[in-house]
């Protein structure tokens, strides 16, 4: 049996309003699987939006972006 997983697409949107920061991440995967004469491919598609309040003047930390990507 063999999968493969191929990353399509990745995008991402960073962003500071009065309500927190804002991270928006998209991101869609292609998922071919086959084993013998079977065969199976599908592709995935998946937006996160994470929303945290950040102090005003501290720079933004990178524990929370990756946060994003992660979660994506």
């Amino acid at each position: 049996m063999s999968l493969k997983v191929a990353i399509l697409k990745t995008k991402f949107l960073m962003f500071v309003d009065s309500s927190g920061l804002h991270q928006k991440m998209n991101a869609a995967f292609k998922a071919p699987a086959s084993k013998e004469r079977e065969k199976y491919s599908r592709v995935y598609r998946d937006t996160q939006e994470v929303i945290q309040k950040v102090p005003f003047g501290r720079f933004l930390n990178e524990k929370l972006t990756n946060l994003g990507i992660s979660q994506a």
